[in-house]
This record gives C-alpha cells, structure tokens and sequence, in this order.
C-alpha cells in the first residue's frame, strides 16, 4: 500500500502519474497534463497502449474512431502501428479489420486493480462458484439418473435372459 502522504507531498504530480499509469488512460493523463511531468514519446505510447487495454476489457471490438479519440491520434496509420507494437510487445492480441475499421480483441493483459474495486470482483467470484455448484449438482443428478437407468437396463436384461433359458 502507498503511503497517503505521497499523495499530499511535492511529489504528488509524480504520485498522481504513477496512478495514471497503474489505472488510468491516455484520456486521463491529457485532462490533467498542466499538472504532472511531461511524458516521452515512448511514455506516451506505453500510456497508449495501456488504454487499449483498459477499452479491450470493456468492448471486444473496438472502433477506430474510438481509439483514434480516446489516443489522440492524428489518422489511422498511427493507430495501426500503434496497435501493431501493442501486439508485439505482447500487450494484447487480435486483429485489425480494415473493412470495418475496428479492432477485434482476442486477449489483452490485464491492468491493476483499485482498492475499491475488490468487493466487486468477490461479489462477481461468489456468483460465479454459485453458478458452479448449480452446474455440478445438475450434473451429479443426470449422472444418477444414467446409473439407475443403467441398473434398469441390467435388471431387464437379466429377466429376459433368464426366460430366454
């Protein structure tokens, strides 16, 4: 856990990027850029990249108009050269469909998680075994089923067997 003093000492510009970074967008560094450190080309591209993430997380296909907004990016070259360096940087996979101008998500890493966000994926994570023990009590009851069935089937076999000698 970070200290909240950072957040209130004169590195709090600095503190404030590291947050961006940790969980924010591009989007988000632009709204507040008179306020923090600059940012390099390849700092820029990296924040880039990680809201590509953050938007993959949400929509699988993404539009370009939407990335080319939420980059700031002047035309779509630099997109695709921007997504494509995403791609080998291993940050997310999936194609660009030209045709229809969007992004098609197949995998992206994942991004950090806020404090506030945990009760939210252990609510999310209790539904999701709830739905799993459902699923496997249905399961053990088709499988009884099928074992009586089968003991059904034997019984009859063996009946007719028996008239049959």
């Amino acid at each position: 856990p970070v200290s909240p003093q950072l957040a209130d000492s004169e590195f709090s510009p600095v503190f404030r990027l590291l947050t961006i970074f940790a969980y924010g967008t591009y989007a988000d560094y632009l709204a507040e850029a008179a306020n923090l450190p600059p940012l390099t080309e390849a700092q820029k591209n990296k924040l880039r990249h990680l809201s590509v993430v953050t938007l993959a997380a949400k929509i699988k296909c993404i539009p370009y108009s939407v990335l080319l907004e939420q980059l700031q990016l002047k035309n779509v070259r630099q997109l695709e050269d921007l997504v494509i360096e995403a791609v080998y940087a291993d940050v997310l996979r999936g194609s660009l469909d030209q045709r229809n101008q969007r992004l098609e998500v197949d995998y992206s890493i994942g991004r950090d998680i806020r404090r506030e966000e945990l009760s939210t994926i252990t609510r999310t994570l209790q539904e999701w075994c709830q739905g799993c023990e459902v699923v496997l009590s249905g399961i053990e009851e088709q499988v009884s089923r099928a074992n009586q069935h089968k003991e059904q089937q034997l019984a009859l076999k063996q009946q007719i067997e028996s008239e049959v000698s």
